[in-house]
């Protein structure tokens, strides 16, 4: 249990003492945070870094949202988690639902056509931390200002087209009393239909379905089909087409990308990158005015333009992903898409949310500065660990233990392809492969140095010759070619 940040009284005011103790990253209860991970890795719940899963993360969705999808756009990157006992090997993909206000979720999920699940997860890509899960229905409390990541995700190797919706008990309470079809009055459905009666009559699921579109010009005839739609500019409220108005607050729909001079348009785009990268249309509009753009509800949030720090909450004005500055803020891992946690002391006193990247090689000799760049190789007979050129795994048999010895001959051949995958994800670190290699197959760090170092070797320098595997005379000629078997036989001990 997460050990709460002692005050400690110094005259008449209380002062926050920061607290790490057994943490190697995350907050320290006062603000500022205990050390921060490296490329690949994430923070968990106990403040320990642990490597990222793979998966793809959509825009936000809000209470009263409807998101249409389809699984098979994209990967595979989670495949089991703590709260479903089960090999779910399809491809994946989430949503971030943030709740304004303490609340009851209802998160509903439709693909008649796939097997697929809805599982949420209290942390991004992190399937340990999964909180409930079910096939068609889930329901949370959730706490004012804490992030919900949604996943939708296949059982087995499943994948296809989906609807998922999210209703709030603070803005509506689903209603679906002695209903088996139809919605629940808050955005969600209240079940589907099956083949044999597939019309829904009044909540009722039917055989046969009469059209009725008495009185309306648009939205559904009750029978699956539609009354009309609405033209561009107008919505349909209570089958009647309205004219839409642009929020007060917002910016109105300009049919081109971005908006310019827009409060909000930082906010809004780190969220709906396609509201700058396509089109800033209504939906982009209505995220900006009705407040619902996460971290930017108003005057000095972080995404407000700015043109000097006094203007911002954070007291931190820096140049947006338009070229033009406004509000950052503090963070401790996270950041909105294309925005990076980093930390400059001569910018800021704390990590802070930038577009900017800034290497970091403070300590280091060799490994990744952070931002795709290296602090530096080691000499042919050293290799990198934890950021220093260390002689020692070389010369002694970093491998030849009993629990690397035991590792090696279960991993077998796919150890090799780990290594390889590796130094490819890790883009040039050693260091960052080393770890790989100890998360991944379960080397300790000395032998895990070994071979992420020929990993990386290998990856840089003979992808096409090792596309049909490390064990190819292709690949085995060009990494020795390279000489990244050079030291690898003498760094395990099995020359």
């Amino acid at each position: 249990e997460e050990k709460e940040p002692e005050d400690v009284a110094t005259g008449d005011q209380a002062v926050c003492v920061p607290d790490c103790g057994g943490k190697e990253c995350g907050s320290d209860g006062c603000g500022g945070y205990c050390g921060s991970c490296q490329e690949g890795s994430g923070c968990n719940g106990a403040g320990q870094c642990e490597e990222l899963q793979s998966c793809e993360l959509l825009h936000g969705i809000v209470c009263g949202g409807k998101v249409d999808g389809d699984t098979k756009l994209y990967d595979n990157g989670m495949s089991s988690y703590s709260c479903k006992g089960y090999l779910g090997s399809g491809p994946e993909v989430g949503y971030v639902f943030t709740a304004t206000a303490d609340d009851h979720i209802v998160v509903d999920l439709y693909s008649p056509f796939t097997d697929l699940d809805l599982l949420i997860t209290e942390a991004s890509c992190e399937p340990d931390s999964c909180l409930t899960y079910d096939d068609e229905r889930a329901e949370l409390d959730v706490k004012a200002g804490k992030k919900y990541f949604l996943m939708v995700d296949g059982q087995a190797d499943s994948a296809g087209p989906f609807t998922l919706s999210v209703s709030c008990y603070s803005t509506c309470a689903p209603d679906c009393a002695g209903k088996e079809c139809g919605t629940d009055g808050c955005g969600g459905e209240c079940g589907v239909c099956p083949g044999a009666a597939p019309f829904c009559a009044e909540g009722i699921c039917a055989m046969d379905c009469t059209p009725d579109c008495t009185d309306k010009n648009c939205g559904d005839n009750g029978c699956g089909g539609s009354c009309g739609n609405c033209p561009e500019g107008w919505s349909c409220d209570d089958f009647v087409c309205e004219p839409q108005d642009d929020p007060a607050d917002g910016c109105e729909s300009i049919g081109g990308p971005g908006c310019p001079n827009c409060f909000c348009e930082a906010c809004v785009c780190s969220i709906l990158p396609e509201c700058c990268a396509i089109e800033w249309n209504a939906k982009c509009a209505n995220m900006c005015g009705s407040g619902d753009c996460n971290g930017c509800p108003g005057e000095g949030s972080f995404g407000w333009a700015c043109e000097s720090n006094g203007e911002c909450n954070s007291d931190l004005c820096i140049e947006g992903l338009q070229g033009t500055n406004v509000c950052s803020t503090f963070c401790v891992e996270d950041c909105p898409n294309e925005w990076s946690c980093v930390f400059n002391p001569e910018v800021y006193h704390t990590k802070f949310c930038s577009t900017e990247c800034y290497p970091d090689c403070t300590g280091a000799q060799c490994g990744s500065d952070g931002c795709g760049g290296s602090c530096g190789t080691c000499q042919e007979d050293h290799v990198c660990v934890d950021g220093l050129c260390d002689v020692g795994s070389v010369v002694s048999g970093a491998c030849t233990n009993d629990g690397d010895m035991t590792a090696i001959i279960e991993g077998g051949e796919t150890l090799y392809e780990q290594a390889m995958f590796c130094g490819l994800t890790c883009e040039g670190s050693d260091e960052c492969a080393s770890d790989c290699m100890v998360e991944g197959a379960g080397l300790t760090s000395a032998c895990g140095a070994c071979f992420g170092t020929m990993g990386v070797c290998t990856s840089t320098y003979c992808m096409n010759q090792c596309i049909g595997g490390f064990q190819s005379s292709e690949c085995a000629k060009c990494a020795s070619d390279n000489g990244c078997l050079g030291t690898f036989g003498t760094c395990t001990g099995f020359e």
